[in-house]
Order: C-alpha cells, then sequence, then structure tokens
C-alpha cells in the first residue's frame, strides 16, 4: 500500500479554502471561521496518569489486523520491524490502547482505541506519518485502520499556526456533523525535545513509532499546523 509525499505548500485565507474544500469534498462541509478559540488536545494526545507497555501481549494481533487489511509492515532502520503497544489510564478513568508500526511504505502507522470507565467502548482513532526533513507529516487518517484516507492537500494550506497557545478558527458546522481537528505537520526537534522517553538525539522512523505511542501528547505539543474541518461526531 503505497502513500504520497507531501510538497512544501503555501497559504490561503480561510475563505478561499472553504471554497477548495466544498468543491473537492462535498461530503465534507466547511463554513466560514465564526469565531478564535484555542487548540485542544485530542482526546488520544492527553498526558495518562499510569500507563503500561502491552507489546508482549497485542502485538501479534495488532499485526494481523494490520496485514488483513493490506498493510506491510517493514524493516525499520535495519533492525526488524517497529512495533509498540501502550495501554494509558487518563485521569478520568478512561483508558487509551496505542498501537503502531512501521511501515514498507516508510511511514509509520499509529491506532488509538479509547474504552470509557465503565467498560464502554469509546471513539477510535487512527494515522499514517512520513518523516520528512525537519517536519513529520500526517499522510491519512480516519475513526479507524480501516476507514483510514488520504488527507487533502487543502488540510496543508488552510490550517492553523503553531501549537501551545495559538489560536485556530472554529467552524460551525452543519446539521448531523462536528467539529473536528487534526494535527497535520509536526516539527522534529520539538517533539524529540519533549518525548525523552524514546531516548533519541535524532529522530528515525522506528523512534517515531515509539512516540506515537509513548508520548502522543508530545506530538500534539510539538505540532506546526492543525487542520479544522466538519467531520462525523464521535
Amino acid at each position: 500500500m503505497q502513500f504520497k509525499r507531501r510538497s512544501a505548500v503555501g497559504f490561503f485565507s480561510f475563505a478561499t479554502v472553504g471554497t477548495m474544500l466544498s468543491a473537492l469534498f462535498p461530503e465534507i462541509a466547511h463554513a466560514m471561521p465564526r469565531k478564535q478559540t484555542l487548540v485542544e488536545q485530542p482526546w488520544y494526545a492527553e498526558v495518562p496518569a499510569s500507563e503500561a507497555d502491552v507489546t508482549d501481549v497485542e502485538s501479534e494481533a495488532w499485526l494481523a489486523e494490520l496485514t488483513a487489511l493490506g498493510y506491510s509492515v517493514a524493516d525499520a532502520d535495519g533492525e526488524g520491524a517497529a512495533v509498540h503497544c501502550n495501554q494509558m489510564t487518563m485521569e478520568d478513568g478512561r483508558t487509551v490502547l496505542a498501537r503502531s508500526a512501521t511501515l514498507t511504505s516508510d511511514e509509520v502507522i499509529a491506532s488509538y482505541r479509547e474504552t470509557l470507565a465503565d467498560g464502554t467502548e469509546g471513539r477510535t482513532y487512527a494515522s499514517v506519518w512520513s518523516l520528512e526533513g525537519d517536519t513529520v507529516y500526517l499522510e491519512m487518517q480516519g475513526d479507524d485502520i480501516d476507514a483510514a484516507h488520504d488527507v487533502p492537500e487543502s488540510a496543508f494550506k488552510s490550517g492553523t499556526k503553531q501549537a501551545g497557545g495559538e489560536q485556530l478558527a472554529s467552524l460551525k458546522c452543519p446539521y448531523g456533523t462536528a467539529r473536528r481537528i487534526d494535527c497535520v505537520a509536526i516539527n522534529v526537534d520539538r517533539v524529540i525535545t519533549c518525548c525523552g522517553k524514546c531516548g533519541v538525539l535524532a529522530l528515525t522512523k522506528a523512534i517515531l513509532a515509539c512516540m506515537a505511542v509513548t508520548c502522543p501528547f508530545c506530538i500534539a505539543r510539538s505540532c506546526t499546523k492543525w487542520w479544522e474541518y466538519c467531520g462525523a461526531p464521535y
């Protein structure tokens, strides 16, 4: 399974982007900004109260799931396939199972599955990332790995600014949809500084796979471009 590479993109006005998205993606109804709100952390990227490495328990099922969906897990930097599984327990009692793997297409795939404090299944999210120079780009995303799709180029043109206090235009979404945000670009130096658990001085595909499950909150904190859109509600 091949994923496209990102090229350098400029900035467009929200009005221009809204027009482009309406034409290219009619199923996602974007609207003009109505007010400014601070960028929040994605639900899977909060700092956990506790966590546990569950790679030995979960990796076999994770690899089987990826294979069944046509993803090819590959050698990472000459050290074998990097597969990571981490169980995070949040302050509110819910848990998030984070899993990642390196792919033959030179990308990293990550999956997040939430279980609420009462045992009810919660939200799911999946993403595919590529490493290019000093930036990590979001190539694909979706509510699960079997629903992941290419991120439109317009997401890289519309976005926001830096993470950590910058503001994001809030969309007024049509009935039946909800406001969603995704990070589409991450600064390599920032994420390395934030995520010391993976123990690196330089970011590689294998290390990115580690960071995706060990400290997803660092990915959010190191985001240089957020994409806001209207999609299916959680």
